[in-house]
């Protein structure tokens, strides 16, 4: 959404232009809101960005560090987590359950799954990612797509 289609959207509303511009630079600030580039060029951004977020989900089956895929729409980086990652990796592989995929890496690696400070047993770990795997499907996957991610 452009800035005008908000102006227009709330024109209706007390708001004045400098407590919308405020506002704006607070979510911003806080990673709500992300300001987009231009349309034109976007598929040359995008080839790039899926070449690095590739190689940094790839590396998401052996660590954590990389918590930022980028994308082509803002032209910066945007957290995303390994399990995140993960998920994404086995989507974009074709794998038809992947929150099974992820619960499996996430397990043989090694590390372990809390819940609520408690450390749980495999088929626990299994059930708690298999959740979070519906949530990643429900609230990040489209997000994501709409920042050209995934």
């Amino acid at each position: 959404m452009t800035i005008r289609e908000l102006v227009e959207l709330l024109s209706e509303s007390r708001l004045e232009w400098v407590s919308l511009t405020d506002a704006i630079k607070v979510l911003i600030g806080r990673g709500d809101l992300h300001p987009a580039l231009p349309v034109d060029n976007q598929g040359e951004r995008a080839a790039s960005t899926n070449a690095f977020n590739s190689a940094v989900m790839a590396r998401a089956k052996e660590s954590p560090e990389l918590g930022y895929l980028a994308s082509p729409v803002t032209g910066g980086g945007i957290p995303v987590d390994q399990l995140t990652q993960l998920y994404l990796l086995a989507k974009q592989k074709g794998v038809g359950d992947p929150g099974a995929v992820m619960s499996k890496i996430a397990v043989m690696s090694g590390r372990s799954v809390e819940k609520n400070g408690k450390k749980l047993d495999p088929e626990d770990a299994v059930a708690a990612l298999t959740a979070q795997a519906s949530q990643i499907e429900q609230r990040m996957v489209p997000l994501l797509r709409r920042l050209g991610i995934g």
